[in-house]
């Protein structure tokens, strides 16, 4: 599984808005991680992932990794685990729907 702050990252790419289950998989085929995503530039999101300038700018402008955590704490208080594409536990037949 993610680590804590892996998993924030991942957690809060996944709530930029315009960030869908397609930009998100180009995203992380682009840049490797959502960190390396968040350290990307302007002209890179646009150029490299393909995105519009209003989704670009929103993980730009992406504000909400507390949030993130929020739901991170919430998930665990309830015996949720969360899981990413990149951990084992994943379900093969997801990561190959998109």
């Amino acid at each position: 599984m993610a680590s804590k702050d892996d998993l924030t990252t991942w957690v809060a790419l996944k709530s930029v808005e315009g960030v869908g289950n397609v930009a998100y998989r180009n995203l992380l085929a682009a840049f490797g991680s959502p960190e390396r995503v968040f350290e990307a530039t302007l002209p890179q999101l646009e150029q490299t992932a393909g995105l519009n300038h209003k989704t670009a700018r929103n993980i730009k402008d992406f504000r909400g990794l507390q949030r993130a955590q929020a739901d991170i704490d919430r998930a665990a208080r309830e015996g949720v685990s969360i899981v990413t594409v990149e951990d084992p536990g994943y379900p093969e037949r997801l990561r190959r729907i998109y």
